[in-house]
């Protein structure tokens, strides 16, 4: 009798336990599902940048004051935005404190080298939301716009990889010497590389900065001071090159 007794204490107190349990599970869910999306990003400016970087508008914004924030978003449409429902972020920043962004690149539907996607003359509006750790976003208080009103002729120069061949794109060992002026644009036709090792056009002092994702990605840029200017790649160690502007 003792013995069954003492399971029967543990039955109960098993029940209790997960009951306990499942009452926790509940409130939690509850309490995320009460809890409000982040601020609204505020103290938007969009700057054309675009004839010293060919078809770029910079972004800066006042940092998030969300208490559980995992990144920001940040969109792009030739409307004026009112709301993100129907748009795809052109990029994803997860540094509370990084709060600019270089846009060289605006992908409209069905293009897919999105190499002259900025153009002349047409109004860009750009917003940026919040995201917290519950994956809810900020509505959108504010966008901003700015018109490109002059770019530099189209790329001189294509630093590239052949599809199937052994240099690493942009990475030659010799430096390139172009005069002042000159637009040069790094592009990767290597799909596997794509996949698997993605590269970065990264300025060593910080003057720009591309990620090469997707097959036919093109990153321009046009040097307009005489100097040495190195660069690299942020995930590959040795990846590293040279161009003099003279």
């Amino acid at each position: 009798m003792a013995l069954r007794k003492e399971f029967w204490v543990i039955g109960i107190l098993s029940i209790m336990v997960v009951g306990f349990i499942l009452i926790i599970l509940v409130a939690t869910i509850a309490t995320r599902e009460l809890r409000t999306p982040p601020p609204a990003i505020t103290g938007l400016i969009a700057t054309d940048t675009s004839y010293d970087r060919h078809g770029q508008i910079d972004i800066s914004w006042a940092p998030s004051d969300a208490t559980d924030f995992l990144y920001y978003y940040i969109y792009a449409s030739e409307e004026e935005i009112t709301s993100v429902a129907d748009l795809s972020p052109i990029a994803k920043i997860d540094d509370i404190t990084d709060v600019s962004y270089q846009a060289t690149k605006y992908r409209v539907p069905g293009v897919r080298l999105a190499l002259f996607a900025f153009m002349n003359d047409i109004e860009y509006w750009f917003t940026v939301t919040a995201v917290d750790m519950d994956g809810k976003e900020s509505i959108v208080a504010d966008s901003v716009s700015a018109t490109i009103e002059m770019m530099p002729p189209p790329p001189t120069i294509f630093i590239q990889k052949i599809y199937g061949g052994n240099e690493v794109p942009g990475y030659q060992s010799d430096p390139v010497t172009v005069p002042i002026g000159t637009t040069v644009a790094w592009s990767d036709l290597d799909v596997t590389s794509q996949i698997q090792y993605p590269h970065t056009i990264t300025s060593d002092t910080g003057l720009f900065h591309e990620d090469l994702w997707g097959y036919r990605d093109v990153f321009i840029y046009t040097f307009t001071e005489a100097g040495v200017f190195t660069y690299h790649c942020e995930r590959h160690d040795g990846e590293e090159a040279t161009v003099i502007v003279e």
